[in-house]
């Protein structure tokens, strides 16, 4: 019985079973195994795992990008300024001309 199991495991052909078995009864073919099932959701949840991690990495490039910019804006917003807090010409406008474009430019 061993043997036979053996043989059906190592061949999962119906003709090559006639052909060894005589007999005339049907040995029992290869059936996939748990071990494979489990590899192949294993691979999927990688796989989903990799995605969410890039993702994630996208949305962090992006939040530290606009904060950045924001920064940025507000630094310049500052030097419009002088000391006595009159703003200074032409330093203001093309702060905003560039910010009106930007979100001109997302819509």
């Amino acid at each position: 019985m061993l043997a036979d199991e053996d043989r059906a495991q190592a061949t999962g052909d119906a003709a090559e079973d006639e052909e060894h078995h005589a007999d005339g009864h049907r040995r029992r073919t290869r059936r996939p195994g748990h071990y494979d099932k489990q590899l192949k959701k294993a691979d999927e949840q990688r796989a989903e795992a990799e995605a969410r991690e890039q993702e994630f990495q996208r949305r962090r490039e992006e939040r530290n990008g606009k904060l950045a910019d924001r920064d940025r804006f507000k630094r310049a917003m500052a030097k419009t300024r002088d000391r006595d807090g009159n703003k200074k010409l032409g330093r203001e406008s093309a702060l905003l001309l560039d910010k009106v474009k930007r979100m001109v430019s997302e819509k």
